[in-house]
């Protein structure tokens, strides 16, 4: 369980010593979590992090929806981490380079489909 709580804090930008605080738990209670958890503490975290009890204690739930498409595509989840850890000047700028490549390839598709219809 400890490390479904380690990427659930990747993805709230938060860490243990910040949730514990947040949800009044003592210091170091996250990290023994897997040895041993109250369920009005299970409880809590679940409701903090959106996800249910079951995720948190097996890592499957058949009604959890995983917050991001490309959870498990290791390398795309590690490239989304450093975004995310980018000051907000640079933040801009890598949004601006795929605002421009989705404007270029909209225009693609629209020069395709104009030949298609020509040709057509």
């Amino acid at each position: 369980m400890v490390e479904r709580l380690l990427y659930l804090c990747q993805l709230k930008r938060t860490n243990f010593k910040q949730v514990e605080k947040e949800l009044g738990m003592g210091n170091g209670s996250l990290a023994k979590s897997d040895v041993n958890i109250r369920a009005d503490r299970l409880k809590a975290l679940a409701d903090y992090f959106g996800v249910s009890m079951r995720y948190l204690l097996t890592g499957e739930d058949g009604t959890y929806h995983e917050p991001y498409p490309f959870e498990h595509d290791q390398d795309f989840m590690t490239h989304i981490l450093k975004l995310w850890n980018l000051p907000k000047e640079k933040q801009n700028s890598v949004y601006e380079i795929i605002e421009l490549q989705d404007m270029k390839d909209q225009k693609d598709k629209a020069e395709q489909r104009k030949k298609e219809n020509a040709t057509a």
